[in-house]
């Protein structure tokens, strides 16, 4: 019992309302554990705003570069130092010629893969001119050039140059598709790697976050002590009102004088009047 609930007790024992005299007591002691637990709550506020600002992260920088925070925006940015800076943009820039590549060569692998075809094509013509010619000058040496059998010859060296050239224009497709795949592995494998060092300042984010502190143990308990207070301040009021309203006579406070009475405590009071009569005297 507070120093308010005994100092209500003996006041309402005097005026022969113990009930009330406690009651009132206890709303007394209600306020000042009010102030005890707004002071508290004002604390944990305090506490709560003093550990975020010593958690935010620091800004930090290394051999890689470095992590900025912006607090004020709720804002991250990294940069690179100056030599791992270059090689990145070496990396995009080989990457950026290999997409030119890839536009040139591969964009219509039929197409680059005819062309690939002639070239291998043009590269034998000459010897096959050769042939034909020896061919031509055996056949007349031999008296047999315009003949049935020299011209089934021909025939069949012409039918072994078109199957030749066939295989060509195929490995040619197949060179143009395994072109655009290379340059295709040589654009990711360079963006793969311009990332990776894009991440390196990264390595410093548990660094950034080094300066913050652990929330304090007792913080929850401080809470729920605050809580429990404000939870006591309303017992004690709605047991003050609940008493009060027995002593009135609850919604029948208008009603007569019989109405207007109440047994407590050995003690019928007389709410109409200025004393109250007592069933024991």
């Amino acid at each position: 019992m507070g120093m308010f609930s005994s100092i209500g007790g003996l006041v309402g024992g005097y005026l022969g309302m113990p009930g009330i005299g406690t009651a009132v007591g206890g709303l007394l002691d209600s306020n000042k554990a009010t102030k005890n637990a707004e002071g508290m709550q004002g604390q944990v506020t305090g506490m709560s705003e003093d550990q975020y600002q010593k958690a935010l992260p620091w800004d930090v920088s290394g051999q890689f570069g470095g992590i900025k925070y912006d607090r004020e925006g709720k804002a991250v940015s990294t940069e690179l130092s100056a030599p791992w800076q270059q090689q990145m943009d070496r990396l995009m820039g080989r990457a950026g010629t290999t997409a030119d590549q890839i536009d040139k060569y591969s964009a219509d692998p039929v197409e680059f893969g005819m062309q690939l075809a002639g070239k291998r094509k043009d590269l034998m013509r000459p010897a096959d001119e050769r042939e034909m010619l020896t061919r031509e000058s055996r056949g007349l040496a031999q008296g047999t050039f315009g003949t049935r059998g020299f011209a089934g010859r021909e025939q069949a060296a012409q039918e072994a140059i078109h199957q030749r050239n066939l295989g060509y224009d195929i490995q040619g497709y197949q060179d143009a598709l395994r072109t655009g795949t290379t340059l295709r592995d040589w654009e990711q494998t360079e963006r793969e790697g311009a990332i990776g060092v894009g991440k390196l300042p990264l390595q410093y984010k548990d660094l950034a976050k080094s300066g913050g502190i652990s929330n304090d143990p007792y913080r929850e308990d401080k809470v729920l002590a605050a809580g429990n207070v404000y939870g006591a301040k309303q017992s004690v009021y709605d047991e003050f009102g609940n008493l009060v309203e027995g002593m009135l006579g609850g919604d029948e406070l208008f009603g007569d004088k019989a109405n207007r009475s109440k047994w407590l405590g050995g003690q019928q009071y007389d709410l109409s009047g200025v004393g109250y009569e007592n069933p024991n005297y």
